[in-house]
C-alpha cells in the first residue's frame, strides 16, 4: 500500500516540482521545497519489499518527514536581524546543519536498524534463492 502511495507521489510531484521552478514566486518556493524534500522519502518508500514492515517505516519515515519538514519551515522563519548564535553558527544556518543534515543521517540508519528484520531475507527467501541457483547451475 505504501508502495502505491509512494508511486502516485512521483508521478505528481515531477511535474510540480518543475512547474514551481518555472513559475517562480513565493509559493513556488514553498511548494519545491516541500516536495523535494519528501521526494527522498517517497523513493525510500517505494523501495520497500515487504508489506509487513511498511506499517513501522510509514511511521518512522513520516516521523523524518516531520522532522525535515519542521527544520525546513524554522529555517526559512529564523531570519532576521538579530540572530543568535547556536553552535557558533547562525540560527538558519543550525538548523539546515543540524534539522536538515545531521539528524537524517542520524534516523535514516536507525530506521534501516529496526526494520531489518522486516526486510532481511527470510529462510524461505533463502531456499528460493538455492533453488534458482542450482538450477542455473545445471
Amino acid at each position: 500500500m505504501i508502495q502505491h502511495f509512494a508511486l502516485v507521489f512521483l508521478c505528481l510531484a515531477s511535474p510540480l516540482l518543475l512547474a514551481s521552478l518555472i513559475l517562480g514566486g513565493r509559493w513556488g518556493e514553498i511548494v519545491f521545497l516541500v516536495l523535494s524534500l519528501l521526494f527522498p522519502l517517497a523513493l525510500i518508500a517505494l523501495g520497500l519489499r515487504r508489506d509487513r514492515a511498511a506499517g513501522a517505516v510509514g511511521w518512522m519515515l513520516g516521523g523524518l518527514a516531520v522532522v525535515l519538514l519542521g527544520s525546513a519551515g524554522a529555517m526559512v522563519f529564523a531570519t532576521g536581524a538579530e540572530q543568535a548564535l547556536v553552535a557558533g553558527l547562525p540560527l538558519g544556518g543550525a538548523l539546515m546543519l543540524y534539522g536538515m543534515g545531521l539528524l537524517p543521517l542520524l534516523l535514516v540508519p536507525w530506521i534501516y536498524a529496526v526494520t531489518f528484520r522486516c526486510h532481511g531475507l527470510t529462510e524461505e527467501d533463502l531456499r528460493s534463492l538455492r533453488s534458482l541457483r542450482s538450477r542455473d547451475g545445471e
